[in-house]
């Protein structure tokens, strides 16, 4: 049996690009729930915010996503309230207009421990969001190293690093294009035949 990996396409058109004066608006877009990194996410949102010297502006997390296990929003709720950043951090559900949303973010953040590519991900650097992924197993085979982080004081590096949306919806355009893996698809097909 032979066997072949083909990514996922993204119709790039689909999503509209803004090149934004660098701030930090951060976008997390996933369940609530174990699979996506919640507490990862809470905790080095707040370790950012502890070096929020060198930040362009204040920071606010948006979280895109429905609650799929209410022990973890029931935790979420109260270690927001612990750590104080309830005012920094907004819920706002499922996000049914994807370019709207995005518009007024500057980062993406994947914080789970697996992933195939995460095509929230991929629809953010469309708009010119830059991506920050934490590690995982294969994460070197899609994005960029400097923007994969293994701890938090590197997260909060992949941040402050240089931020560039051109170069973010460029990537994505030159190697995920929905008629680029169409194509690769149909190749197969046909040496298969």
């Amino acid at each position: 049996m032979k066997i072949h990996t083909i990514p996922n396409g993204l119709d790039v058109q689909q999503f509209e690009f803004t090149a934004k004066e660098y701030r930090c608006n951060l976008a997390f877009m996933g369940g609530l729930n174990h699979k996506k990194g919640i507490m990862l996410l809470i905790h080095a949102f707040w370790y950012l915010l502890r070096h929020s010297g060198l930040l362009p502006a204040s920071c606010t997390l948006y979280i895109g996503g429905m609650v799929n296990d209410k022990r973890f929003k029931l935790y979420v709720d109260a270690i927001i309230e612990q750590l104080n950043i309830s005012d920094l951090i907004k819920f706002d559900g499922l996000i049914k207009d994807k370019n709207k949303w995005f518009a007024d973010k500057h980062y993406i953040l994947c914080m789970s421990p697996w992933e195939s590519q995460n095509m929230s991900v991929m629809e953010g650097m469309a708009c010119g969001l830059k991506p920050v992924i934490h590690y995982f197993p294969g994460c070197e085979k899609i994005y960029k190293p400097e923007w994969v982080w293994r701890n938090i004081d590197q997260f909060v590096d992949v941040i402050t690093g240089p931020y560039n949306p051109t170069e973010y919806r460029e990537y994505v355009e030159s190697r995920y294009s929905l008629p680029e893996q169409v194509d690769k698809h149909q190749e197969i097909i046909d040496a298969n035949q």
